[in-house]
């Protein structure tokens, strides 16, 4: 709240204190999350409590109502269905969300059977979908590895991708489908691990009712499972030529990924076919432009130009990618050393992991192309999943094994007094405290403890993993060392000396240890042995300490990094209005300006507006904004220069779509947009920090007589479309885009006055419009009897293509 309460008035400092309060809650939750003596409970209510935290930022960052691009068009179809109670109804804003109606289903219900607002029910599902998120990728780890310390391993590095705090947060349809989407997963792994045909069957319908769900919810997290299953399928198989139990597995795999991609291929094709025209252009664009940079072109992008970013943010943001290839690398040299005594399925999975978090680094080279950037980004969250599950294990056995460095050599040898060796080299590892000491060593028969002159003892135990050592000192001192205390000792049934083994109880140990008699190879007096043990116990303590501490570092590294490259400032931190930022489009002008437009000409109008002025008027205002696209450049209406003609066949498609109105942002000629579009991704536009229109570009509609002012503001005009006015210029011999005036034409003025029945000219008739509401809170309904002009059914237009 301090953070963005100084964002807010201007103060500065806001980056500083919004790090400080997460890090102060999310370092806590690492430590309580991964310590060994955590009991199960506890560990739940972190991690409950953890992903409860993280929704905060979002939450707080506008409470009342939706504040990012994509949850103007989610808020705005839930309320339509509320409304009418119609599904697949094609959003204004972002044309294809009406094909996915799973996350506004959701929402309008919750809303109907409890009354709520719109964006109370969506809250509520949002903040239980996030929960379920972080709850999901422990499960999913779970499957793989029973340490629940790695489970939990899991869920905290998940954590650390771009799209955790915000993006995934928001009203928008992945936020619900990447939570279904982790389910889904767990359940499919459940069904390759079953031991029984009824228990897979069942597993097996839950995945593919999963996939449904997460299909008729998001499309590109519905192509994902696909492709995550695909690789489970592809790594079972490659696997079971060496272990046949994995035949079955890979078996179900191939059905479970069959059985999605005919799910997600039917409804693409028979309910939302428009959604390849949709996705397509940003992957060709961005390999286009990626292929350029290659070849010296220019184009790219430079990486937080003229951004507000802290230079330590930018730092971590470049650093970031750095530390998740290290940590790729440590995860995939512990699959390969473990790859002989891992559980079969464990192999497989964490091959499925390593190859789905691979596509991040390639991923990351794709924000340096325009098209790319979005893109990118959003594949972030999908392979990021790979990176946490793989990289569990490592950060679980980095903890371990620092608690083992003073426990054994290290501390032994610092302290072991000197002794003095036989004829024939030989230290005798016997000492007496006051009587004698015993070491016994069961390991599945027997293992001998044998100590050189340079102090070193080999300790080999038996699949339990357990050593005991027992010392009578005028009494007795019994140390145990097992595999769930501190050194698991390494065998293998083939008799060879790799350092893991495959236990029963199905728990992958993979730590070598040092000898757990080493301090019985000299006689030394009571006192001496108690201190020691006491010394080796704080330095093994120090040495977790201080591994602890190095991880939780890279954590917060990453957690910064990742969101700085994730994350315009304008998205995490409030502001004053400023043109161009989705985020801060809500201005008390725009404002006004729809719910006039609103309670005026009813809901459902169809106009052409800026990608800004669109968000405002297509949900507040309830209309229908088309800001263009490559096969309707409605944009091409701003760019046509004073004296040029209008384009025929766009000025007949806005004639045959039936659009009533034209709104125009004189700010187009003044500023340039802070995330540089002023229409779509793809306008034909200048981007090159200078505004893309002049005024004369923009004042150009008050001379023409086929289009009528009917609302005027300090930034904002709206024009009416008059066709039968056109029709009469092209009868004359006009040109449509030409005020008929000037030498060797009609002498003829604009109209100065409206249409009878209209507002004044400049100003609406009702004068200025009243106080706008509350940000966040839709305004007032139509009044009774007010017309609610419905679009025809004649053809679709085309709107704009934007982000997913």
């Amino acid at each position: 709240m301090i953070a963005y309460r100084r964002a807010e008035w201007g103060s500065g400092g806001q980056f500083d204190w919004f790090w400080a309060g997460m890090l102060i809650f999310t370092l806590p939750v690492g430590y309580w999350a991964l310590r060994r003596s955590a009991s199960p409970r506890l560990r739940l209510a972190v991690l409950v409590g953890y992903a409860a935290f993280t929704y905060l930022p979002k939450l707080l960052r506008h409470p009342s109502g939706p504040l990012y691009h994509d949850e103007y068009a989610h808020w705005g179809q839930s309320h339509e269905i509320l409304l009418d109670g119609r599904l697949f109804a094609m959003n204004p804003i972002v044309r294809v969300i009406g094909d996915y109606p799973g996350l506004h289903a959701c929402v309008a219900s919750l809303a109907a059977l409890t009354g709520l607002s719109i964006w109370q029910a969506a809250l509520i599902v949002l903040t239980t979908a996030h929960v379920l998120l972080t709850l999901g990728v422990a499960v999913l780890a779970g499957q793989l590895w029973p340490d629940p310390r790695i489970a939990a391993a899991a869920a905290l590095g998940y954590s650390l991708n771009s799209s955790f705090l915000f993006f995934d947060t928001q009203l928008g349809y992945e936020s619900l489908a990447i939570a279904v989407l982790v389910w889904a997963l767990a359940a499919a792994l459940r069904a390759m691990h079953a031991g029984t045909v009824p228990a897979r069957l069942g597993w097996a319908a839950l995945t593919l009712l999963l996939a449904a769900a997460t299909t008729a919810t998001h499309h590109l997290t519905a192509l994902w499972m696909t492709g995550v299953l695909g690789l489970l399928a592809l790594a079972a198989t490659v696997h079971s030529i060496a272990a046949r139990e994995l035949i079955t597995a890979a078996r179900v795999a191939w059905a479970l990924t069959s059985g999605t991609a005919l799910i997600v291929a039917t409804w693409l094709g028979v309910v939302a076919p428009r959604t390849g025209s949709y996705l397509d252009p940003y992957l060709g664009r961005a390999l286009d432009q990626f292929s350029g940079l290659a070849g010296g072109e220019e184009g790219g992008r430079e990486l937080f130009s003229k951004s507000v970013l802290p230079w330590w943010e930018q730092t971590a943001a470049y650093v970031a990618p750095g530390v998740a290839l290290l940590a790729f690398a440590g995860a995939a040299g512990l699959w390969w050393r473990r790859r002989y005594t891992d559980e079969p399925l464990t192999r497989t999975g964490t091959t499925a992991m390593l190859l789905l978090g691979a596509l991040y680094f390639p991923a990351t080279l794709l924000i340096l192309t325009p098209a790319g950037a979005e893109g990118a980004r959003r594949s972030w969250a999908f392979s990021y999943l790979g990176l946490a599950v793989a990289v569990a294990p490592v950060v679980v056995a980095v903890l371990d094994k620092s608690r083992q460095i003073r426990l054994g050599r290290l501390a032994a040898v610092s302290r072991m007094p000197r002794r003095a060796a036989d004829p024939a080299g030989r230290a005798n590892a016997r000492a007496d405290f006051a009587g004698r000491a015993d070491a016994r060593v069961d390991s599945v028969g027997r293992a001998d403890a044998r100590a050189d002159l340079a102090g070193r003892a080999d300790a080999r135990a038996d699949f339990a993993g357990r050593a005991d050592a027992r010392v009578d000192s005028v009494g007795r001192a019994d140390a145990r060392l097992d595999s769930a205390g501190h050194s698991p000792v390494p065998a293998h049934p083939g008799g060879a000396s790799p350092k893991t083994v495959w236990r029963g109880d199905g728990i992958s140990r993979g730590w070598t240890v040092d000898n757990a008699l080493m301090w019985m190879t000299g006689r030394r007096s009571d006192s001496d042995h108690l201190e020691s043990i006491g010394s080796d116990r704080a330095e093994g303590r120090l040495g977790a300490i201080v591994a602890g501490g190095a991880l939780l570092a890279v954590c917060a590294l990453l957690l910064v990094g990742n969101n700085a490259a994730g994350m315009n400032p304008s998205y995490r931190f409030p502001g004053p209005p400023v043109y161009g930022s989705d985020t801060r489009a809500a201005t008390p002008e725009v404002l006004a300006a729809a719910h006039w437009l609103r309670d005026t000409q009813g809901r459902g109008v169809r106009l052409v507006a800026d990608r800004y002025s669109g968000l405002i008027l297509g949900s507040y205002g309830e209309q229908q904004p088309t800001t263009g696209s490559a096969s309707f450049p409605a944009y091409d209406l701003y760019r046509v220069r004073p004296g040029q003609p209008m384009p025929p066949a766009l000025l007949a498609q806005l004639r045959a779509w039936r659009f009533e109105f034209l709104v125009v942002d004189r700010r187009m000629a003044e500023q340039v947009p802070d995330i540089n579009i002023y229409f779509e991704t793809n306008e034909p536009l200048r981007h090159d920090g200078v505004p893309a229109f002049d005024r004369a570009q923009l004042t150009k509609f008050d001379s023409l007589p086929w289009l009528i002012k009917i609302y005027d503001g300090p930034h904002l005009a709206i024009y009416r479309f008059d066709f039968g006015s056109l029709d009469r210029v092209t009868a004359a011999g006009w040109c449509p885009g030409v005020s008929p005036t000037g030498r060797g034409t009609p002498t003829c003025q604009p109209a100065s006055q409206p249409a009878q029945g209209r507002p004044a000219q400049g100003r609406p008739a009702q004068g200025q419009p009243g106080p706008q509401p509350a940000q966040g809170q839709p305004g007032p309904q139509p009044a009774h009897g007010q017309p609610a002009p419905r679009p025809a059914d004649g053809g679709q237009p085309l709107p704009r293509r934007e982000g997913n």
